[in-house]
This record gives C-alpha cells, sequence and structure tokens, in this order.
C-alpha cells in the first residue's frame, strides 16, 4: 500500500511539475491573425487569375508595428534575378532560363488601401517577390486594420509549385501573403523550389468564378451547394467507369462560368486546383478515439487511373494513423489531386495535396502518405520549413516510413523485384523498405559531405536536402524512439501537437516537450545529433565469456553521447536478447546472460544511424572472432554489412596494338566512398597476347579543418604499342645502333599521389579547389624483336609533379584553370591552363576558350630533352596520362589521328616542331541550332627547335568540328591551315578526340578500361 501511495504521490507531482513548466514555456508566447476574404476569377484562355483581396491583420505582438512585409511570390517566375532563378541555375535546372516569354509569371495591378486610404508600398532588398507595405498609421499591440488591393497573377507555364500545363492548373503561392512577424522578428523570404514556406495562421473566405465544367479541389470547406452536386454528379461517373482509356485531352471550356466558395479557419495557406477532365471519387474516415469522420476526396485524369482508384484507401489510411499517432485531424475534408507538379513527386497545402506522376501502386500510396502527412507536420505544427526543414519534412519522413512498416512490415526496399533470381544474385533481395534514406545518408556522409540537420534549406546541397533533412532526420527519430521505447515516444509526440497545434513551433520547443514528457537529458539528440554532422559509429572492443555471463565491452567513436543497442545472437543468427545503454562516450560494458548467445551485434534491428556498420559484430569464442564471411559479389551491389564484399564485372578494353581486351575488373566500392579503396582491371590482349591491364589503391582521409578530403594513391598501367623511338641497341662489343627499326613496344607506368581537396566555405559552392603532388615511373621495353644477336636498353624515366588546379563547374559559364611545375633528371618546366565557357541562354550548348602557356625553366644540354618539349597537338604523352586508341608514331590508320587536350590543344595533326616555349588559345563555338555542328580556331606562337632553326613562329587552324558527344568524343575537319602545317593530306588532317577522362570516372574504369 506504501509503495502504490508513493508511486501516486510521485505521479501528482511530477503532473503538476510538468504542466507548470509547460505554462511557463509558452508563457508570453504569441502570434499573428490573419483573416482573408479574396475573390478572384480563372482566365483559362489568357492564363490569367483577376482578383481582389481584403485582409485584416490583427496586432496580437507586444510592440507597434509601422510596415508589413508581403510575399507575392508569382513575380519569382518574371525575371532571371529572382532567388528562384538563381536557386534553379545553383541546382542545375535549366528548365525556367530556356523558357519562352510567354510562359513567364507575374504578380501585378496591387494597389493597397488600409482602412480606405491608399498606402505605398516598395521592394524589400531588391527582391522582386517581397514588398513592404507603408502604413499610413501606426497599428498598436492589440489593434487590427483592414487592408484591401486588387491583383492580377499571370500563371507561368509549370515550372515549380504555381503553373499550368494546358488547361491543368496548379494555383499555389499565388496571393500577397504578410510575412510571419514572430519574437524574432520579421521573416521576408523569397519564393524557392528548394526550401518551402513560413506563414501567419489565419481564416479565409474565397470565391473563385471559371468556367463551369472545371473540376475543383481546394483548402477548405465546399460552401456551394451547386457545387456539391456538381461533384456527386462526378463521382456517380466515375465509379461507373470500367475503362478509363488514356485519352487526356481537354475539353472545351464551357461559355457559362459558375463562382463557388470555400472557408476555413486555423490554417496558413489557400491552394486550389482545376482541371476539366478529373474524375471525382469521395470517401470518409472515422478519427481514432472519437466520433468525428473526415470527408476524403480524390481528383484524377485518365493517365493513372488504375492505380489513382485505389488512392480513397491511401487518404483514409493516412488520416487514421497520423491521427492515432499524433492527435486528430482537425479540418472536416483532405483532398487528393493528379497533377502536374513540376517541384518534386507532391506537395503539401492544407486539407489538399498535388501528386506529381505516379506509374505504381506503392509509389502513389507512399506520396499520398507523405504529403497527407504534411497536414501535422507543417499545416497544424507550423514551423518555419525555410529555417528548419527537419521539423516538417523530415518528423514527416519518419512517420511515412512508420506507416509503410505497419501496413507492410515484410516489404522489401526492391519491392517484388526482391523475389526474382536477379535480386538474389545483386545481394540486394533482404533489405527493408526504407533503407534507401540510410543509403542517402551515407552517400554524402561517407565522404564528410553531409551537413547538419539543423541546417536550413538553402544551406543544403541537393542530395543533402533528400538524405539528410528528409532521410537522416527519419532515421534520426526512429533512432530516438528506440531508445525511448514507442509509448513513451508517442506520449512525448503527443504533447507536443496539442501544445503547439496552430502555432509555431520552433526548435527549442519541441526539445523542451520531449525533455519534459520523458524526463530524460535529450541535449545528445536535439543539440549533437540533430545540430552537428557529427558521425556515429560504434565498436565492439571485447566479448569475455564467464562461467556465468558473457561481458561485452561497446566503444563509442563519436564525440556525441549517444545509447546504442546490443544483442546476442545464437548459433542461427536470430536475436535471444537485446540491451540499450543511456547516452556515453568512450566505452559501456554490458552484460549477457543467455547460454544461448554465440556472438554479439551492435544494432541488429538498424535503428542507428551510423556511418560504419562494418565493425558491430564479434562471436563470443574462437580465434578471429571479428572476422566476416567474404562475399564475392557480381557486378557490385548495396553495402552488406554482414560481409566482406568483392566486386567483379567483366570488363572490355581495345587499343589498336593489344586489339581487344577482355578481362575483369575487382573492386571494394560502388556508390559509397571508402577510406580504403581498390581497383585492379587484369586485361588480356588477343592480338598483343600480353598480359595487361590497371590497377589503383587509395586511402581517403577527411579532416574537420582546412581540407574537405586527402587522397593517397597509387596505380598502375601496363599496354603495348607500336613505335619506332629511340631505343638503344647493343651487343657484346658495345652500341651497334638505334632505331633499326619499328617494335612492339610495352609501357609500365606507376604513379603514386597526394591530393589535398581544400575546404569550401559552402557545400553547394561548385567551386573547388585542390593541390596536388605525384611520382611517376615510366619503364619502356620491346617486346618481340627478331634480332636475337642483340639487346636493347630498355628506358626508365623518373618524373615528378606539383599542381594546384580549381574548377568551378557551375551550370552556366563554367571555368577552370591549372598551375602544374614538372621535374626530370633533364629537365624543369612549368604550364599553366585556363578554360572558360559561354553558355548560350536558350540553348544546352556553351563556346569554350582555352588558354596554354608553356615554358621550359632547366634543360640538361647533354642530354636529349626535345622529346619532352611542348607539342602543338598535345599528343606526346609521354606521362600516359591519356588513353589513346593507337599510341603508334608510325601507322596511317584513322585512329593514330587521335589527339588529346593538352599543350597547344591544337585540333588538326601537325608537323609543327616541339618547342620550349608556348602560348596557345583554342576556341569552339557551336552553332545555335539542333544540330550538332560547330567551328573551331586554334593559334599559337612557340619557341622551336629543329635540325636547322631555333626561333618563333606563329600557327593557325581554323575548321568545323562535329561533337558527337562533347569533350568526350569529336570530330574536326580543316579549312584553313596556316602554311607551316599544311604538310599533309586533307584525309590525314582529319582528327578526333576520345577524352575518355571526361566521363564518370568509375564509369571509365569498370566498362572502358582501354
Amino acid at each position: 500500500m506504501f509503495n502504490i501511495v508513493k508511486l501516486l504521490s510521485v505521479s501528482f507531482f511530477l503532473t503538476i511539475s510538468l504542466s507548470f513548466q509547460t505554462v511557463e514555456a509558452q508563457k508570453g508566447y504569441w502570434q499573428q491573425d490573419l483573416n482573408y476574404k479574396i475573390n478572384v476569377e480563372l482566365n483559362d484562355y489568357a492564363n490569367l487569375l483577376i482578383a481582389d483581396m481584403q485582409l485584416e491583420y490583427v496586432n496580437n505582438s507586444p510592440t507597434e508595428l509601422k510596415e508589413i512585409y508581403f510575399h507575392i511570390w508569382p513575380q519569382a517566375f518574371s525575371t532571371d534575378s529572382s532567388a528562384y532563378a538563381i536557386q534553379e541555375l545553383e541546382n542545375r535546372n535549366l528548365a525556367f532560363r530556356k523558357r519562352k516569354e510567354k510562359d513567364l509569371g507575374a504578380l501585378t495591378g496591387l494597389a493597397f488601401t488600409i482602412n480606405g486610404k491608399a498606402v505605398p508600398f516598395k521592394n524589400y532588398n531588391n527582391q522582386v517577390d517581397i514588398i513592404i507595405l507603408q502604413l499610413n498609421i501606426p497599428l498598436k499591440s492589440g489593434e487590427k486594420l483592414l487592408i484591401k488591393t486588387p491583383f492580377q497573377v499571370k500563371i507561368p507555364a509549370s515550372f515549380s509549385r504555381l503553373g499550368h500545363v494546358g488547361e491543368s492548373f496548379q494555383i499555389t503561392q499565388w496571393y500577397p501573403k504578410p510575412a510571419v512577424y514572430d519574437k524574432n522578428g520579421w521573416h521576408p523570404i523569397p519564393y524557392l523550389t528548394q526550401g518551402e514556406f513560413y506563414s501567419e495562421f489565419g481564416s479565409f473566405d474565397v470565391s473563385i468564378t471559371l468556367p463551369e465544367n472545371y473540376v475543383v479541389g481546394a483548402t477548405g470547406d465546399l460552401q456551394t451547394e451547386s457545387e456539391k452536386d456538381f461533384l456527386n454528379q462526378k463521382i456517380k461517373e466515375t465509379e461507373g467507369i470500367i475503362d478509363f482509356g488514356k485519352n487526356l485531352d481537354f475539353p472545351k471550356s464551357a461559355s457559362k462560368k459558375k463562382t463557388i466558395r470555400y472557408t476555413q479557419n486555423n490554417v496558413h495557406d489557400f491552394a486550389w486546383f482545376a482541371d476539366k477532365r478529373f474524375h471525382v471519387l469521395k470517401g470518409s474516415v472515422k478519427l481514432p478515439n472519437s466520433e468525428d469522420s473526415v470527408i476524403c476526396y480524390s481528383m484524377f485524369t485518365n493517365k493513372y487511373a488504375k492505380e489513382w482508384k485505389k488512392s480513397l484507401i491511401y487518404l483514409q489510411d493516412a488520416i487514421y494513423y497520423y491521427s492515432l499517432w499524433n492527435g486528430n485531424y482537425p479540418y472536416k475534408q483532405v483532398t487528393a489531386v493528379d497533377g502536374t507538379i513540376s517541384a518534386g513527386g507532391g506537395m503539401e497545402y492544407p486539407n489538399v495535396t498535388i501528386i506529381g506522376p505516379a506509374g505504381s501502386d506503392k509509389l502513389l500510396e507512399t506520396v499520398i502518405v507523405h504529403e497527407v502527412g504534411h497536414n501535422w507536420f507543417y499545416g497544424i505544427l507550423g514551423s518555419n520549413e525555410r529555417d528548419f526543414p527537419w521539423m516538417d519534412e523530415g518528423i514527416n519522413t519518419f512517420y511515412e516510413k512508420k506507416y509503410l512498416a505497419t501496413k507492410y512490415p515484410d516489404a522489401k526496399l526492391v519491392g517484388k523485384f526482391s523475389e526474382t533470381g536477379t535480386a538474389r544474385l545483386l545481394d540486394i533481395e533482404n533489405y527493408p523498405s526504407g533503407y534507401e534514406n540510410y543509403l542517402l545518408y551515407l552517400l554524402n556522409a561517407t565522404k564528410n559531405e553531409d551537413q547538419a540537420i539543423g541546417s536550413a534549406s538553402t544551406e543544403f546541397t541537393q542530395l543533402n536536402y533528400a538524405g539528410i533533412a528528409y532521410g537522416k532526420t527519419g532515421l534520426a527519430f526512429e533512432y530516438l524512439r528506440t531508445y525511448l521505447g514507442t509509448e513513451v515516444f508517442d506520449k512525448a509526440m503527443k504533447s507536443y501537437f496539442e501544445e503547439w497545434k496552430f502555432k509555431h513551433p520552433q526548435p527549442e520547443d519541441i526539445k523542451n516537450v520531449f525533455a519534459q514528457s520523458t524526463g530524460k537529458n535529450l541535449d545528445w539528440f536535439f543539440d549533437d545529433l540533430l545540430q552537428t554532422n557529427k558521425k556515429l559509429d560504434f565498436t565492439i572492443k571485447k566479448v569475455k565469456k564467464n562461467s556465468e555471463n558473457i561481458e561485452v565491452s561497446v566503444q563509442s567513436k563519436s564525440d556525441i553521447p549517444a545509447p546504442v543497442f546490443v544483442s546476442g545472437l545464437n548459433d542461427k543468427g536470430e536475436v535471444v536478447e537485446s540491451k540499450t545503454t543511456e547516452p556515453f562516450l568512450g566505452n559501456t560494458a554490458i552484460s549477457f546472460s543467455k547460454p544461448t548467445i554465440k556472438s554479439i551485434k551492435i544494432d541488429a534491428f538498424n535503428k542507428i544511424p551510423e556511418i560504419n556498420q562494418k565493425n558491430n559484430f564479434s562471436r563470443v569464442s574462437g580465434l578471429f572472432k571479428k572476422t566476416e564471411q567474404i562475399k564475392l559479389q557480381l557486378f557490385g551491389s548495396i553495402p552488406n554489412r554482414d560481409k566482406n564484399q568483392l566486386f567483379i564485372a567483366p570488363a572490355i578494353g581495345y587499343n589498336f596494338n593489344d586489339g581487344l581486351m577482355p578481362g575483369l575488373v575487382l573492386y571494394n566500392s560502388l556508390a559509397i566512398t571508402k577510406k580504403f579503396e581498390y581497383e585492379i582491371v587484369p586485361l588480356y590482349g588477343f592480338k598483343s597476347k600480353q598480359l595487361n591491364g590497371t590497377g589503383r589503391l587509395a586511402y581517403n582521409w577527411f579532416p574537420q579543418k582546412t581540407f574537405q578530403r586527402i587522397t593517397l594513391s597509387s596505380n598502375y598501367n601496363q599496354f603495348t604499342y607500336f613505335t619506332n623511338e629511340g631505343f638503344i641497341i647493343k651487343s657484346d662489343s658495345g652500341i651497334v645502333g638505334q632505331n633499326v627499326e619499328t617494335k612492339d613496344l610495352q609501357f609500365r607506368k606507376i604513379q603514386g599521389k597526394i591530393e589535398f581537396e581544400l575546404k569550401r566555405n559552402s557545400l553547394r559552392n561548385a567551386k573547388k579547389s585542390f593541390i596536388s603532388a605525384r611520382l611517376v615511373s615510366v619503364n619502356k621495353s620491346i617486346l618481340n624483336t627478331d634480332l636475337a644477336l642483340f639487346k636493347y636498353d630498355n628506358t626508365n624515366d623518373l618524373f615528378s609533379e606539383i599542381n594546384f588546379r580549381t574548377l568551378n563547374n557551375r551550370v552556366i559559364n563554367p571555368y577552370s584553370y591549372y598551375i602544374n611545375v614538372q621535374q626530370h633528371d633533364d629537365f624543369v618546366k612549368a604550364e599553366a591552363e585556363f578554360n572558360f565557357s559561354f553558355s548560350y541562354k536558350k540553348k544546352n550548348k556553351s563556346a569554350d576558350i582555352r588558354i596554354f602557356a608553356g615554358q621550359f625553366i632547366y634543360e640538361n644540354k647533354l642530354q636529349n630533352a626535345s622529346q619532352y618539349y611542348f607539342s602543338f597537338n598535345g599528343n606526346n604523352d609521354y606521362l600516359y596520362d591519356q588513353v589513346f586508341l593507337d599510341r603508334s608514331k608510325v601507322s596511317e590508320d584513322f585512329l593514330n589521328r587521335q589527339l588529346s587536350d593538352n599543350d597547344g590543344g591544337f585540333r588538326n595533326l601537325t608537323t609543327a616542331a616541339p618547342a620550349k616555349q608556348m602560348l596557345s588559345i583554342n576556341a569552339k563555338v557551336p552553332l545555335p541550332i539542333s544540330l550538332p555542328i560547330g567551328f573551331y580556331a586554334d593559334a599559337g606562337i612557340s619557341s622551336y627547335v629543329d635540325n636547322f632553326n631555333n626561333g618563333n613562329r606563329g600557327f593557325y587552324d581554323v575548321g568545323i568540328y562535329v561533337p558527337i558527344m562533347k569533350n568526350v568524343l569529336e570530330v574536326y575537319f580543316p579549312i584553313f591551315i596556316s602554311s607551316d602545317l599544311n604538310q599533309l593530306n586533307y584525309g590525314q588532317k582529319i582528327s578526333f578526340v576520345f577524352n575518355i577522362k571526361s566521363l564518370n570516372p568509375l564509369t571509365a574504369a569498370k566498362n572502358f578500361n582501354l
């Protein structure tokens, strides 16, 4: 009895304490209140909205307002200088840049009055889609004013969210909307695709006029009885259709118009979608623990009608489960519409969501559930999405995955494909659905290019926006749920919902609610895991079996004091016993008592977003307790935490002298970066009858300061070619001669290199800089000689280089440059190169300019250093850096006319002498037409040396080129050539570039291997 009384007493005082803390946490909280009344008419012929708005603005803040910031977001589509247009270029999306004039958007016709008096406005901070409304009379705390204005919206083409495709209209972010004013001041934010919104709560009364045969899905409750009848008729028609067909033509707009009215309270946005082709379905769902029901509408075209016929189930289940886990849906209806959104798979608005193309049941359900879920995390809990995307996208991703795991507990990452032999062959059949979030996180995290979950939307790279703001946050909250337990976690989330619904919670608010609800210190989660990019990595340090139990020492290699889940497994790999620790740094001890435990595993159920899972296993006894099974995996696969994978794939190569070269490629990394990486590519030349190939070993470091990455690597290359270059022939009596015949030559190149990638101020910055140093050893030897009485001296050369290079791979006007100093026993030389591309605005083409300068600093006069002079063609590849199909200097085949982009860079073969000094400029100008054709021109001056003269000369060539694959495979046809170069017949002057180094390095290494 005493214990029960004590427990009840503690519970009572804890409840009183937490309630008091909650009141204190929200003490002084306020937010503005907005009440809209909008009348809008759609001109579907001119793609125009004609509207007027009156807005009651209530100042609940403690301060007096002299101005109000307004968003006029359609203006983002009016110019290339908008923040939206600039971000699209940063994200390498050229659709808006290439638009036609008629496809632009705009919001015009503003004429504000306040309480009947005209007031001025001005643009804010040169942002075309933000204005400041100057108040004629300051708005005091507790007072309200009435703002009125007409406005027009030119609806843009579907570049992002607001837009139209034909006569299908997505009307979003379309009206003048006040920026949020909260305890941190005003939040004026430009329209962006990557980065959503932050808006004030209020009420909406919106009347829409448009041709009467349009079907409309919108925020709010429909108030027009005639429109309800219209929708009911559409529902009957839809339910009677057996075969929807594929016709997507728009019917002619009705000459008669209708006006339909929607109202809604406690929302911070209003969106509507209109299409004359929509079919309509209607259902309802009863909320858990309530007698209330929610009406569900589904509106779709013929294109994916087969999938959309099941959409009501997805809507009903989403509303039910999110209500069950967080708190009941507070509105009367929810609508999903099939649309042509260009900003992603779907986009959420209060009560209504638009869904992009969805060609499968799984994809459609996933997107509908995610977007409907945003009614909680964005709609009801109105966090600042622009600054804290994890608070809506991340938490919503967690619940999306929870929903799918609840309904489909056995679902796999690759769906039904997991049941195929191909999936088993690729070792991808057993990964659970949702594992893609972990893989997305690893893509950048393994190379230290991930970003903190708490980063703003505008700071994320595109990959991190998906992999971190969405994916890693979802993983993190699953980690937290596992640590706290489902019951405790759900209670905290429900408390968060109830305390902050229809308000603007900040990160500290959800942290406080969780701390108060759970009674735990969760700084490790909210301050470290969410606000930094520190990596979690646990490892089993020691396992010791005693007579009564098994003692396990687990080490945290992270700076985050975090909990870990450790399990004991039987001899079948099944979990027998699991333990959860409290957050810790360094080492922690765990004891297991089950006698059937044969091995120990960290995070057996994949709940921790670790950077490395390869150190999570140990056997209880035996030798090599931590050694994992080696898995020989054909073609590569997803990283398998339980096996040491050795990837193997067939390879094929070719060059003129070796002929066709079949072989294998052995490697240990595919897309996920590893600290230690290797590629071994043995190839056999059918023509040369030689074993050739390439190899690479590399070790990567990822420091936290100064450098983004440090890579120490070693490369090996061996191939053969046909040559008559200078080799000394000896007999026992001494030197006999030189160059007596053409020969088959085999070269072996061994390279050691260290490269430092400098840290960037922002990962969104496309500019990268590198400092590297390398040592190159080249050995050449003669093969298959018939001069049995003689022996050849092999040549061995050693070169060293220091290089600094910068490249800015921005989508418009990219550029690069480098400075290189090379040293050999016989010379020291320096060279520099600058490349710039002038992008054509409306075409996916660019004019390219290259400038090269080279200078010998030192030359050993006692040796023949001319073989290392600068070449106008750039084909003097004595370091064997380039991939040449035919390195022969004596054959006449077309493959021998391959050029490279180094040295002078001329596009036609020349007989010009090599040079100790060289300055050249190269230009390629594609024609602004659809055909792949353009002009090229090269000009240069050199200080040359030949058998007869020393001096300076200038050279040029002009011609037409065909870029079959730009910068990879291009063919050059000369028109004008300076007389010094004009020593070959026309066929010999036609040349080409096959620059395999321009391809993806992984593709080049594993598929071409030339």
